[in-house]
């Protein structure tokens, strides 16, 4: 058992590099691949994820009947001079946080399916074409909805794309945000589980995971509602409860060997309010991945045989 977390990085990032070096399984880089040879060469081989900034919007190319395995393919080739120069990329997101209405009525119900036809020819192409995976939805906090009994009619939407990370050895990307209260835990942070739950096949990553402006816990007859959450700065809490909030959900990732990490937003340039670049969260988090079993290298590929007239040499 190794830590989960690992850095989300806007730019470059000394202490993303730190915490990548400590056990860090998933290194997600966004904007700038500079990093990536260096953190794909550590002795335990983390996944290297990319994220190039796209202004696109899923909800209304669905509205407009848009052709969704040609969006997917513009979509690629928008980003090919990229993955071409950053080999040491693995995988790579597609949009981000795409937000198609809420409930599950048959106009939100279309707008998934579209989706899911988008991310599964997607996938297709990264891996058939480039040799990458693709991490698919990387939808936001407490998303999609799921209101009804039928909870899991938008996943059934989205089973193409679902159906394609396994087929192409992708992933599914989520992001999980809490507040100090842990007052929303199981449908904020860990919400993943009732995915895996229903999709046991899949691998997840969660490509953006810390605090955030979250609701609160909801009130009863007895009890006044919770505080909203908070980005970490304007929570009230110091470095080193911010670290130990971390340190709490590592510990709940690590009861599910289908997740393979979580990235924290942010380390690197931006968001000033959630960003822990050089306010020493990493320490805290170099401390506690010390704690925890050595991590394990990857077992090394035998060598393949090769024949050369009619012998067998390797």
């Amino acid at each position: 058992m190794s830590i989960k977390l690992g850095p989300h990085c806007i730019f470059s990032s000394s202490d993303g590099m730190r915490l990548a070096q400590a056990g860090a399984p998933v290194v997600k880089l966004m904007n700038e691949f500079k990093m990536a040879p260096e953190v794909a060469a550590l002795p335990h081989r983390p996944l290297v994820i990319g994220r190039q900034y796209e202004d696109v919007d899923m909800n209304t190319l669905a509205a407009q009947s848009a052709d969704p395995i040609q969006q997917a393919r513009l979509f690629v080739g928008r980003m090919e001079v990229n993955m071409r120069n950053n080999p040491a990329v693995a995988a790579w997101e597609g949009p981000n946080e795409q937000v198609f209405g809420g409930g599950n009525g048959l106009d939100v119900r279309n707008k998934f399916a579209w989706y899911g036809k988008f991310e599964a020819e997607r996938s297709r192409i990264l891996r058939g074409e480039f040799g990458k995976a693709a991490v698919v939805g990387n939808f936001s906090t407490g998303t999609p909805d799921l209101p009804g009994s039928d909870r899991y009619i938008l996943w059934r939407e989205f089973l193409p794309a679902m159906d394609a990370i396994k087929q192409y050895s992708g992933f599914l990307g989520l992001h999980e945000y809490g507040g100090p209260d842990r007052g929303m835990d199981g449908w904020l942070l860990f919400r993943y589980r009732w995915v895996i739950s229903f999709y046991p096949w899949i691998k997840v990553v969660i490509t953006e995971c810390g605090m955030d402006s979250t609701p609160g816990t909801p009130g009863t007859a007895t009890k006044p509602p919770g505080p909203p959450g908070k980005p970490w700065r304007d929570a009230g809490i110091g470095v080193r409860q911010y670290a130990e909030f971390l340190q709490m959900y590592d510990q709940g990732l690590q009861q599910d060997k289908d997740v393979i990490g979580a990235t924290i937003f942010t380390f690197g340039n931006g968001w000033p309010q959630h960003n822990v670049e050089h306010y020493g969260v990493v320490d805290y988090l170099i401390v506690y991945a010390r704690t925890l079993p050595a991590v394990q290298p990857p077992a090394p590929v035998p060598a393949r045989p090769r024949r050369h007239h009619d012998r067998t040499e390797y």
